[in-house]
């Protein structure tokens, strides 16, 4: 009886620690043994599913909106739908890890997630700002949409949609996270899975413009025109660099998530 009883007090010490942290519906004891909680889990997998929903419900399709650079790889010559795609698998795992729903697999799959949150985190967070820094604002990409949107009057929300639900995601992730439960401590949150797929990646592109002639956004073809392949070679370094940046500050705000809630 005294171990049961020490056992429901330290259950709801955790849980008054992390309350605030949580929506009303997932304060549940069960749910707070993840180090994604559930409530943060949820709310990725719904903002990574409206993201791939609006790309395959009211968004162009890829033979419409540039056949040549879709011909072999589809949607995956963009970095977007790569990044929600990702996304989308990542918060789903989490949900299902969070409602112990992943059997005996559940442990490993929680230090895979965050063994790749830095990953996750740095595409979420470049996603949103680069977009409408970079892309939706070129004049290409402004002409495209206005020559599609007879057909796709919904083109221009689509565009929206498929790109601001990824900064939030991943932030309410970074602050939600329990750096207790990452094994060997946050500083074993690893670069890695970064560096690999932004290698993959770059590495894909290249092979696609070999293939189809065509670079998946226009800065990249203005950037080529105007300063050749070292010019392409640094802004890719510089992408690259900057992922790097936000993936460590990532890292940072599950290192200070306490002091930052404190």
């Amino acid at each position: 009886q005294l171990q049961r009883g020490a056992s429901l007090t330290t259950i709801q010490a955790i849980h008054l620690k992390f309350e605030p942290l949580y929506c009303s519906c997932c304060c549940s004891d069960r749910y707070m043994t993840s180090a994604i909680p559930l409530s943060s889990a949820i709310f990725g997998f719904v903002g990574f599913a409206s993201e791939l929903g609006s790309t395959f419900t009211i968004a162009a399709s890829p033979a419409d909106f540039n056949p040549q650079l879709t011909k072999y790889i589809n949607r995956f010559a963009f970095l977007t739908f790569q990044t929600n795609c990702l996304g989308f698998l990542y918060f789903a795992t989490a949900t299902a890890v969070a409602l112990e729903t992943a059997g005996s697999y559940a442990r490993s799959l929680e230090i895979v997630l965050l063994h790749t949150f830095p990953l996750i985190f740095a595409l979420g967070f470049f996603l949103t700002p680069a977009y409408y820094r970079l892309d939706f604002s070129n004049p290409t990409t402004q002409l495209r949409i206005r020559q599609l949107s007879s057909k796709y009057p919904y083109l221009r929300l689509s565009c929206h949609i498929c790109h601001a639900f990824a900064l939030p995601c991943v932030v309410v992730c970074a602050l939600s996270i329990d750096p207790s439960r990452v094994p060997g401590g946050v500083d074993m949150l690893v670069m890695k899975p970064l560096f690999a797929f932004m290698t993959f990646y770059v590495t894909l592109t290249h092979a696609n413009k070999a293939a189809t002639g065509m670079w998946p956004y226009p800065i990249i073809e203005d950037i080529t025109r105007k300063a050749g392949t070292p010019g392409r070679s640094l802004f890719f370094a510089i992408v690259v660099g900057i992922l790097w940046g936000i993936a460590n500050l990532g890292v940072f705000i599950v290192k200070r998530r306490e002091s930052i809630f404190s």
